[in-house]
């Protein structure tokens, strides 16, 4: 066990090259308003909710990773966008400590 954190997931973000592709053939836009954001409002291209962006490409299917579990693992961290806008995984991690 180094403590070092080891990132699970990718974020769903409208500027990543595949989920802004996915959107486009939606039939949804990626706007620069203070960030990317899927029809110039949310951004995140994937969520819970959010049902009036659906017809602009916005799902709520997850990707999944298949991750083992090390028996010298502390715990797990699961947060929303708004921890990660504000810490990256490292800190986290030693908030969470």
């Amino acid at each position: 066990m180094n403590g070092a954190a080891i990132a699970l997931t990718d974020d769903h973000k409208p500027e990543r090259p595949d989920e802004r592709a996915r959107i486009r053939a939606a039939g949804g836009q990626v706007f620069w308003h203070g960030g990317h954001r899927v029809m110039g409002v949310l951004s995140m291209s994937r969520a819970l909710g959010d049902s009036l962006l659906k017809p602009f490409g916005v799902i709520a299917t997850p990707e999944i990773c298949d991750a083992a579990r090390h028996p010298d693992d502390l715990f797990l961290l699961l947060a929303t966008d708004g921890l990660w806008a504000a810490l990256d995984n490292d800190a986290a991690v030693k908030l969470a400590r």
